[in-house]
């Protein structure tokens, strides 16, 4: 939940609170409702939508259900954590948000890439020499390392 939203929602609940402390007539406390404090209708919700999305020029299959898919697209296209979109949008596992919304992961490296990982070992690698081994599919490079000693 956003920070906005929070606010938004305490707001809400601060008037409940002063509705109840000041004992004036209790009414229902709907975030989403009509200007009369009822609840929406949801065909009254459909149209709406609809007329929203002819505004903004968007094909009219999409439901208020496609704002989900938008909401974790967008976050996961800004480099937001999947675990976190994971819990946001309820999913029991990683496997089923990656596999929805895996085309939206950051594909550069954000910190750096594989680079970083050399920047984590504290050493510095001075190449001296290198030799394969083995034969075939399989070869292996030995790389003499001054830190770690000879590649032998």
């Amino acid at each position: 939940m956003s920070d906005q939203l929070a606010a938004t929602l305490r707001l809400q609940v601060e008037r409940k609170t002063e509705t109840i402390k000041q004992g004036w007539p209790e009414i229902p406390l709907w975030v989403f409702c009509t200007t009369a404090g009822t609840p929406l209708d949801e065909s009254r919700v459909r149209k709406v939508f609809s007329k929203v999305l002819k505004a903004a020029e968007l094909p009219p299959h999409f439901s208020p259900h496609s704002t989900r898919h938008t909401f974790a697209s967008l976050l996961l296209e800004d480099g937001e954590a999947p675990q976190f979109v994971q819990e946001q949008l309820g999913h029991s596992s990683i496997g089923l948000t990656v596999d929805l919304y895996g085309r939206w992961l950051t594909k550069r490296p954000i910190r750096g890439g594989v680079n970083g990982l050399d920047d984590r070992s504290g050493r510095k690698n001075s190449i001296g020499h290198s030799r394969c081994t083995g034969s075939g599919r399989f070869q292996w490079w030995a790389v003499k390392d001054s830190n770690l000693g000879p590649a032998d």
